[in-house]
């Protein structure tokens, strides 16, 4: 099983792979967002370093909620005020290896986030989006099995 089957809207490629590709995307202006998630080795690293990244609208608070997350995530792509998003993590190697549940968790939450704003639900205006994440084959499965999500 791979990522792409049970969360659609995230591909997964080599981190190298992905970089490339992130850097022919320059085009997409204010659509594009690259999370730089390389220090990032457990939940709480991802409350520390995603608000310098990103303006997380309402602000994580102390709880360490996965929906709490996807909601601000969620209303900051929007404020973005772009037709298409593509959300980049050029390398998710480190939480991928220290706690695999953890990056499954986020990816799911990302993945949410993606389909809430593919829906024109709310009197929002629908938002194409895909995220594309490095990992390596070995981090990938190791994730893919720990996905909460059912085929």
């Amino acid at each position: 099983m791979t990522l792409s089957e049970v969360l659609p809207r995230i591909v997964v490629g080599e981190p190298n792979a992905v970089r490339a590709v992130a850097s022919m995307m320059g085009p997409l202006g204010g659509g594009l967002v690259t999370l730089r998630l390389d220090e990032a080795r457990r939940q709480q690293d991802l409350w520390d370093v995603l608000p310098g990244m990103l303006e997380l609208n309402p602000p994580l608070g102390p709880g360490l909620v996965w929906q709490a997350l996807g909601d601000s995530m969620f209303e900051a792509l929007v404020d973005l005020d772009v037709p298409a998003v593509a959300v980049v993590i050029p390398n998710l190697e480190p939480l991928a290896r220290t706690r695999p549940r953890d990056c499954a968790n986020f990816l799911d939450e990302l993945c949410d986030v993606g389909g809430s704003l593919g829906s024109r639900s709310g009197g929002r205006r629908r938002v194409d989006f895909i995220a594309l994440v490095g990992l390596s084959p070995r981090a990938h499965r190791r994730v893919a099995r720990r996905v909460r999500r059912s085929l």
